[in-house]
């Protein structure tokens, strides 16, 4: 009883951080003016906190009552990234609409969809019979194709970092006041990030190579996550001119 209960703990933070951001979202949406910079800000906490869930109900029953929910969380991973990225040009002087030329982000989507679409378009059937040597495919889980999500979240993050400083470098001292908060935000949102990768790849070779120590540390990567969604979802309702004021300006 002892090993299972924090793991229902961690499953019932995960479920109420879904259903805050759900609800926080679809308020949100509807109160705002849909700005990208907002838009992409509730695609990134709606994606994290899916992802969170589907870490913590990681289990073999789980994934035989909802077959075609498995591998979904490798699918996830290539979204990440690019929204961050996204978010990040969109604040730092992109405007505050989308244009043509960000739709070359979902490119790792597609290569991912497409090399997940054998699994993805096989019959639940087919998925619970493979799924009953559960353990066997969730070695599957620190393969090639996850390894190469880390790398692109890595990168996208580090891009990130870098446009954020060189805008820095733009904004002299008499910068509009909403500048300088958003500058303030997006340094503690892309740090934080940072510090949640750091501690996502040391679970996950930790795990993959049976790491004493680190080992465990995969789940407290997404709780890390359920958290800072709380975080965005407060700034969100507290401080959104961070996401929409300058499309106001426009208008």
């Amino acid at each position: 009883m002892e090993s299972i209960q924090p793991a229902l703990l961690f499953r019932y933070f995960v479920v109420a951080g879904l259903i805050n951001t759900a609800i926080a979202a679809t308020l949100l949406l509807v109160r705002r003016r849909r700005s990208a910079p907002f838009l992409l800000l509730m695609a990134l906490m709606m994606l994290v906190s899916f992802q969170a869930l589907l870490n913590a109900f990681d289990h073999r029953g789980f994934f035989l009552s909802f077959p075609h929910l498995s591998r979904v969380s490798w699918l996830n991973l290539s979204l990440f990234g690019p929204l961050v990225y996204l978010l990040t040009r969109k604040i730092t002087g992109d405007g505050p609409r989308f244009h043509p030329r960000d739709a070359l982000h979902l490119i790792p989507f597609g290569i991912a969809f497409s090399v997940l679409a054998p699994w993805f378009f096989q019959s639940a059937e087919t998925k619970r019979r493979l799924l009953q040597d559960f353990d066997g495919l969730s070695k599957l889980d620190f393969g090639w194709m996850n390894q190469a999500n880390l790398l692109l979240i890595t990168i996208y993050l580090l891009a990130a970092s870098v446009r954020t400083r060189s805008w820095a470098k733009t904004l002299h001292a008499g910068a509009p006041a909403i500048q300088r908060l958003r500058l303030g935000w997006l340094r503690r949102f892309l740090g934080c990030l940072l510090v949640i990768l750091g501690i996502s790849a040391l679970g996950f070779f930790g795990r993959k190579w049976n790491i004493p120590g680190i080992m465990h540390f995969y789940h407290y990567n997404y709780a890390a996550i359920v958290v800072l969604v709380y975080w965005l979802t407060w700034k969100c309702q507290h401080v959104p001119e961070l996401f929409t004021e300058e499309e106001k300006q426009r208008r």
